[in-house]
C-alpha cells in the first residue's frame, strides 16, 4: 500500500465536505437519520443535545450555502483516519482507534520537521486528544470540530506538536511538479524541496550534509550545482526534468 493512496482518501474527505460527528468513522452522511446522529453523539460522551445542535446547525448552514453534501461522510478526528484505513483494507472493518491509540499503538513518533505526506500529526506529545493527516506542502487535513467539519490548513495553524508514522507504507516514486531553484529573498519551500535535500545527502554530493528543512537556500543551490557539474549537466542550479 502506498502513502499516496491513503493521502488521496483523506483529500476526498476535504473535497467532499465531510462533517464532524462524534464517534463517526466515515459513514455516508445521507445514510444517517437524526436519530442516528443523536445516538452517535450520545456514545461520544456528556452533553449530547448541545453537540447534536452544533452538528445540525453546521449541516444546515452548508445546505443553505449550496454545498454539495451528497458524498460527505460523518467522522470525528480519528474517525476520518479509521474510515480511510478501513476502506483501504489496512485495518478490519470493525477496528476503531481514538487519537491517543493511534499515537501509542499504531505510529512511531517523528518530529514535525520530518513529516512527509501520509504521516499523522498530534496535539500532544502523548495521550493525544486530536489528530490530523499531513498531506504535504505544509498542509494538514483534519476533522476539526462540529462547527467546522473537515478542513485543510497550514501545519503552523493547528495545535500540532509531534508527528506519527505508520510502518506499512511502500515507498512511492516522488514526481516533481515544479522546477526547483534558489530565489534570493523568497526561498522555495515544500515537501519536494525536502525530498531533493534528502536525495542530495544520499548521493553525498557535498562533504557536509544538507539540513532537510524543505527550504531551498544557498547550501541546497550549491549542492545542486555540484551534482550537475559532476554529471555533465548544465550547471544552472535548476532542478528541472534533466536534473
Amino acid at each position: 500500500m502506498k502513502r499516496s493512496e491513503f493521502v488521496n482518501e483523506i483529500e476526498k474527505e476535504y473535497a467532499n465536505h465531510s462533517v464532524y460527528i462524534g464517534t463517526g468513522n466515515g459513514e455516508m452522511l445521507y445514510d444517517l437519520t437524526v436519530a442516528d446522529i443523536i445516538r452517535m453523539e450520545k456514545n461520544y460522551g456528556d452533553k449530547p443535545p448541545k453537540r447534536v445542535n452544533q452538528v445540525m446547525t453546521f449541516i444546515g448552514k452548508q445546505v443553505e450555502a449550496g454545498v454539495d453534501l451528497s458524498k460527505a461522510r460523518a467522522e470525528d478526528c480519528s474517525g476520518m483516519i479509521v474510515g480511510a484505513l478501513r476502506r483501504l483494507g489496512l485495518i478490519s472493518k470493525t477496528a476503531d482507534y481514538a487519537a491517543r491509540m493511534f499515537q501509542s499503538d499504531k505510529t512511531k513518533p517523528i518530529a514535525l520537521k520530518d513529516l512527509v505526506a501520509g504521516d499523522l500529526v498530534y496535539d500532544k506529545q502523548s495521550a493525544a486528544t486530536h489528530v490530523g493527516v499531513y498531506v504535504g506542502n505544509d498542509m494538514v487535513i483534519e476533522s476539526k470540530g462540529r462547527s467546522y467539519g473537515v478542513v485543510k490548513r497550514k501545519l503552523s495553524a493547528g495545535p500540532w506538536v509531534v508527528g506519527g508514522r505508520f510502518d506499512w507504507w511502500e515507498d512511492d516514486v516522488f514526481t516533481f511538479h515544479r522546477n526547483l531553484k534558489y530565489v534570493a529573498g523568497n526561498q522555495m519551500k515544500g515537501e519536494d524541496v525536502s525530498v531533493l535535500q534528502k536525495r542530495l545527502n544520499e548521493l553525498k554530493v557535498t562533504t557536509i550534509a544538507l539540513a532537510v528543512d524543505g527550504s531551498f537556500g544557498n547550501k541546497t543551490d550549491e549542492a545542486v550545482r555540484a551534482y550537475q557539474k559532476a554529471n555533465g549537466l548544465v550547471v544552472d542550479g535548476i532542478v528541472g526534468s534533466s536534473t
